[in-house]
């Protein structure tokens, strides 16, 4: 058998909100050809069959589909280096205020989610309890971080400032590599 064939598996996808079924409906096609896979909807099941891999990227593209990420954001996944990561608020933190944690981490109009996605180079979602980060694994630790403090109530100017002073950090050690090839 040559080796090069990669044999087709079907793979049945979880529990998916119906939104989530809408929309991979509605962009079938397009999923299908950067996933690599077929997609097959009856009712509420989603069937997808290609090679191993390419099944298990296209559960994780559906699971941040099903996250409230737009595609465009869900199929960065297909790239080794974005990570995507939940963050249940119930387990950060015992307080039972969880609606003022949750518009904390909006912030009025969703400004907040909106900097601390620009400012730690991520995508950054909020679902029920649970916030949802995708981002190049090495900002995942960054942005994490801030989400937690957020949740145990440090204040936004903070947390914006941490994030500020790592791309800092980064962005001057990049140069400083960048400047200097002799002592790599």
């Amino acid at each position: 058998m040559n080796s090069n064939i990669q044999e087709k598996e079907e793979r049945i996808i979880g529990i998916l909100k119906p939104q989530t079924i809408r929309k991979i409906a509605a962009s079938r096609k397009k999923l299908e050809i950067s996933l690599k896979t077929k997609i097959s909807i009856k009712s509420s099941i989603i069937t997808v069959s290609g090679s191993e891999i390419n099944n298990y990227l296209a559960e994780k593209v559906f699971e941040a589909l099903d996250r409230n990420f737009p595609i465009n954001v869900s199929l960065l996944l297909l790239d080794e280096d974005f990570i995507l990561e939940d963050i249940l608020i119930k387990e950060i933190t015992k307080k039972k205020n969880i609606p003022i944690i949750r518009a904390r981490i909006i912030g009025t109009e969703g400004k907040t989610l909106k900097v601390l996605g620009e400012l730690s180079n991520s995508y950054v979602t909020l679902n029920d309890n649970t916030v949802s980060v995708i981002a190049p694994s090495e900002n995942i630790k960054e942005i994490t971080n801030a989400i937690i403090s957020l949740i145990n109530g440090s204040k936004q100017a903070k947390v914006y400032a941490y994030l500020e002073k790592n791309r800092k950090k980064k962005i001057f050690s990049k140069n400083k590599i960048s400047d200097n090839p002799s002592k790599l």
